[in-house]
Parts: C-alpha cells; structure tokens; sequence
C-alpha cells in the first residue's frame, strides 16, 4: 500500500505571513521601498530583516551587503518554497508580530492547532544589544526557583531546575534575572554565556545554549545557579516573570536561623511595570525552618514571588 505525500505546511504559513506585512505591518517595512509599490516588497523586507540582526549583534553591522544577501531567502520563504522556523522566527521578531498572529503563524507551519501555551517574545521588539534567542520555540513545562539568604540578609544561593518543551527546532534558550545578577552557572543540561542587558529595566539576560539541541516535541530538563554581586543592599525580594505562558512554577525562599524576616508576603507583579509596587500582596508565615514556597499551575504576563521586611 503506497502513502500519500503530506502536503507541505510551508505555503500556507506563508501566505499569511505575507498577508500580515501587507496589511498591519505594512508601515514597518514601506519606509525602505526606493519606489512607491502596492505590493509587498521583497527587498524592503529583507533590509528590515537586517536592521534587526545589525540591532541584536546577530550580524556585523559592518556586512553591508546582508540585505542583498537575505532577499533571495525572504523570496523562498515569502512564496512558501521555503519558510524554516529560523527563518518564521527572525521575521516574528524583526516585525514584532503580535503573540497571537504568531501562534496562528507556528501553528500552520508547524501543523498543529494553535497552542496558547506556547512561548512567545514580546509584541514589541525588545530595544538594546540582547543576544539571540529562541523563546517563540519552546514552552516552560516547569520551574522550580530556590532562593536561600544567609545570616547577613544576603542571598547565599538562588538555583532553578527548569523543563522546557520545543514546538520548533531549539538550541539555546534566553534567561532573565532581576537583581544584582553577575554570572549564571548551568549545572546540568547546557552552557551559559555572559550576562546582556536585556532592554527591560531592572532585568538581566543570559543566553543558555542547550547541550543537545531539541527538535519539536523533545524537552530538555535545566539547572542552573546565579551568582550575586551585592555591591549595595540586595532588594528583599525573589520572585519569577513571565511574560508568556510559563507551567508548574514554584518559587522557594529559606531564611536563615539568626536572620527572619519581620514581614514575609506573597505578591504579583505586573511584567511590565516591575519597578513598580505589585499588584497584590498576601501575607505568609515562614515554617519552623524560616521556609515558606507557593505552586502555581501557570503564570503569564506577570511576575510572581516573595518580597519581605526585616
């Protein structure tokens, strides 16, 4: 018995890629058209393509013959004879394609039905040299933070076991942190890079590049530590953002026996206004062990942990 060929998901990912910079991203890529067009400019889109990379340092700001070089690429994946979720990925970032218009985008490329659950950047493009990263990918199947301060108030140790599942070829992954991080060290499941800004006040970023890469469906199981600087009084807070659907989060905090918080207390954050007070705060009582830690099944668009007073 023969097998019909599956049809390509290609095509129609793209045509409503196309669609979408015809219509709603239109005034991203108009401005470098050289004539007045109707149609979608090939060109043009591929010079947004490489301010984006030159921006991120994906690419030497020096190449100045990259958006020569990407148009035959944009060609290919525009008509659909070739759309790589590299390729899907760098224009859902470049254009700052909403989440949801991303999610159907993926969903048809990848031949699933959209997965709300799928991690996605942000709408907007995130401003500064951040380093390259896969998030619109993956999605976190869980997160485990452990946070343990030390008899002076200070953090002695903050370590996270995380699980991450890929719905697109993944090989590297992108943390943030807030505080006075210095270093990340992975333990087990990959290698850190040096930490980047990563355009959002208060955060840091570090970019995790997998031991094996992952292809659609494969998860990779993660635990890494943080390394602190403190060259002022540390925030009396830890607590885990997400912009995007993040599953199974689990934030713990140990107080050591000489140093108790007067004031423990559950709080939520809005992900885009950190700096700001939180948007509920729950009081908690340590155990006996100075220990206190909250589940949640899935957060999104927020940040979520303790904070306390001494």
């Amino acid at each position: 018995m023969t097998e019909e060929p599956r049809i390509s998901t290609e095509p129609r990912a793209a045509s409503f890629v196309c669609d979408l910079l015809t219509r709603s991203y239109r005034e991203v890529w108009l401005p470098y058209c050289k004539r007045h067009r109707q149609g979608l400019s090939q060109a043009a889109v591929a010079t947004v393509l490489s301010k984006h990379l030159w921006e991120t340092g994906q690419a030497s700001e020096l190449d100045i013959a990259l958006p020569r070089r990407l148009k035959d690429r944009v060609s290919r994946a525009l008509s659909g004879r070739s759309l790589p979720p590299t390729m899907l990925q760098l224009i859902i970032e470049a254009f700052g394609i909403s989440d949801a218009e991303a999610r159907t985008a993926w969903s048809l490329l990848l031949d699933e039905d959209p997965d709300p659950s799928v991690a996605l950047p942000p709408a907007v493009p995130l401003t500064g040299r951040v380093s390259p990263r896969s998030a619109a990918a993956y999605q976190t199947v869980s997160a485990h933070d452990f946070h343990r301060l030390g008899p002076d108030g200070r953090p002695v140790e903050h370590r996270t076991v995380q699980v991450i599942r890929a719905h697109a070829p993944v090989a590297n992954l992108q943390c943030r942190f807030d505080g006075d991080v210095t270093a990340v060290q992975v333990l087990r499941g990959g290698s850190a890079a040096d930490m980047t800004p990563s355009g959002i006040p208060d955060l840091h970023a570090v970019d995790i590049t997998l031991t094996e890469p992952l292809q659609p469906g494969e998860t990779a199981s993660l635990e890494y530590q943080v390394l602190f600087a403190h060259e002022h009084p540390p925030k009396p807070l830890v607590r885990r953002v997400s912009r995007n659907e993040a599953k199974n989060v689990t934030v713990h905090v140990a107080f050591h026996p000489r140093c108790r918080p007067r004031r423990l207390e559950w709080c939520r954050w809005s992900a885009d206004r950190l700096g700001s007070g939180p948007l509920s705060a729950e009081p908690v009582t340590p155990n006996a062990d100075g220990e206190a830690h909250r589940y949640l099944g899935a957060i999104s668009g927020e940040g979520v942990g303790f904070r306390w007073e001494w």
